[in-house]
């Protein structure tokens, strides 16, 4: 036998792009653009669907976990019906939605 041929060093090929994390620039940019995403999802959330305006404490709920009207806009419904499943609720138990709450205030 004759001498050996040293191994062939192979080349690995470089990571894809998605693999790395991103820049530090790129990743405040992101951040920045999910904080504005998740304040526009929370205003939407706690806006009440007849008026339009801000619903303040206490925020409650259907039995199916839709935000109801705030307060006004409740003593004014002829039926005490969520309007988005049409579920009835007693007005004199309300269920609080105090995940919502929670995430208007902070």
């Amino acid at each position: 036998m004759g001498p050996k041929k040293p191994a062939k060093k192979t080349a690995h090929p470089p990571s894809s792009p998605s693999s790395q994390p991103p820049p530090p620039a790129k990743k405040a940019m992101l951040s920045a653009a999910q904080n504005v995403a998740k304040e526009q999802l929370c205003s939407e959330a706690i806006t009440c669907s007849c008026c339009y305006s801000i619903i303040h404490k206490p925020l409650n709920q259907c039995c199916n976990g839709h935000v109801l009207p705030c307060a006004g806009c409740t003593k004014k419904m002829q039926e005490q019906e969520c309007p988005q499943c049409r579920e009835r609720f007693d007005v004199d138990r309300p269920i609080r939605a105090l995940f919502l709450e929670q995430m208007a205030e902070g």
